[in-house]
């Protein structure tokens, strides 16, 4: 999933018009998401050159967001707002295409999302993949409904805990026009982890985690007023049953709640309370409950590729 994931995100950087310090700035940047296909184009020689053949021109449509601030957090139920650390937080979220277009094509709709802060572990926090496979629609009065099953990927490592997960998904997109100035968007899904890695802090052959499959679901619901002002909130579940490890279970809760104004044109101030929870259960332990809880401030920044 990753691979293709990459491909196609590198894909549209390099396969397009641009010239100058755009063309050089994409290539640097598709360098990043696809190492292999960087140093490729720089042996043999097409570094910072257009595509010859228009064909390989990708004209969908490309969203890049960006917050930069501040997040405070703490970890395992003590006080976020007494006890908490303060650090930097960044925040790049990438969109190619979307949900309703190209519904039948592979990876027609791909999301990345990239979190990295101050913390006590790690550097890099969240890595969130998403890529539709395939989709339907569903068409209800005045309201549409898209039906698409996903790929997903999730990385999480934050100064509770670490964890990453891989597997499919049915996800069902619904937006309400409640009138010209309130519209609502609603997302549920459920589906499979293929494979899970947790950690295991009794170890297992001195091996700190576990791994095995497992169930997802999620839900999100976003209010967007007269296009300036959006609330937003998400939850994702994940249950996973250890195959290779100590005997047990785990459950994974992340839930967040962020509102945010659009200042002008491309810039919003935005607001974030969430945290990030994982219980194990051991057949031969005392079970372990790990949690995250933070706040953030940002400023928020959208521009299209």
């Amino acid at each position: 999933m990753l691979g293709e994931v990459s491909h196609r995100m590198a894909g549209k950087l390099i396969n397009n018009h641009s010239r100058g310090f755009k063309r050089q700035a994409g290539e640097i940047f598709a360098f990043l998401i696809n190492p292999s296909n960087g140093l490729t184009r720089l042996l043999n020689g097409k570094w910072g050159k257009p595509p010859a053949n228009p064909a390989l021109i990708d004209s969908t449509k490309m969203e890049t967001e960006l917050d930069f601030g501040l997040r405070k957090f703490n970890v395992n139920n003590k006080d976020v707002f007494r006890d908490g650390h303060f650090g930097p937080y960044e925040r790049l979220r990438l969109s190619y295409g979307s949900p309703e277009n190209k519904m039948k094509e592979p990876f027609s709709n791909i999301s990345i999302i990239i979190e990295a802060g101050q913390d006590d572990s790690s550097k890099l926090n969240v890595v969130d993949v998403y890529g539709s496979l395939t989709g339907w629609k569903i068409y209800s009065q005045n309201n549409t409904h898209l039906a698409v099953l996903s790929a997903n990927y999730n990385y999480i490592n934050n100064a509770a805990f670490f964890y990453s997960a891989e597997g499919v998904r049915m996800n069902l997109y619904s937006q309400f026009d409640i009138s010209n100035k309130l519209k609502i968007n609603t997302t549920v899904g459920a589906g499979g982890l293929i494979l899970a890695a947790i950690p295991d802090q009794y170890t297992y052959y001195s091996r700190n985690y576990d791994y095995g499959p497992g169930l997802s679901y999620y839900g999100s619901l976003k209010l967007t007023i007269a296009k300036r002002f959006f609330y937003n909130i998400t939850y994702r579940g994940e249950w996973m049953a250890t195959v290779n490890g100590n005997p047990s279970n785990y459950l994974l809760h992340v839930l967040t709640n962020d509102i945010g104004f659009r200042i002008i044109d491309k810039f919003s101030l935005t607001a974030e309370e969430g945290y990030f929870n994982l219980h194990g259960t051991y057949r031969n332990f005392p079970p372990v409950n790990k949690t995250f809880p933070y706040l953030r401030l940002a400023l928020h920044y959208t521009v299209d590729l």
